[in-house]
């Protein structure tokens, strides 16, 4: 549980998204890549961290990193996403980026930069 706010719900509601993240960057395999089409623009993430849907976002990001052999511009281009968008949504983050560095580690990749 965490204590960020006054009120119980929006404490719950934040230790939610924080699990989400954590099952996005911990399971890998599951998410669909066509899912995020949608959340793609002229090659742009349309959602942030911010957004409800972002642990969903990561999942298929760091899926397609993985997929890529650890390859940043492989996988942005399997995502329908510039290689600097890619990178910038995977260290925007730190739990992501840690995932994302993990991933590139096991693949023989530098981490990335911020």
């Amino acid at each position: 549980m965490c204590c960020e706010h006054r009120e119980g719900v929006a404490n719950r509601a934040g230790a939610l998204r924080r699990l989400r993240l954590q099952i996005a960057c911990q399971v890998r395999g599951g998410a669909d890549p066509a899912w995020l089409l949608p959340q793609v623009r002229a090659g742009r993430l349309a959602c942030g961290p911010a957004a409800a849907s972002w642990p969903a976002v990561v999942a298929v990001l760091l899926d397609a990193l993985d997929a890529a052999g650890g390859d940043l511009k492989a996988a942005a281009l399997a995502c329908s996403l510039s290689t600097s968008q890619l990178a910038k949504a995977l260290v925007a983050d730190q739990v992501v980026r840690a995932a994302a560095d993990a991933i590139r580690k096991t693949h023989g990749f530098k981490p990335l930069r911020a």
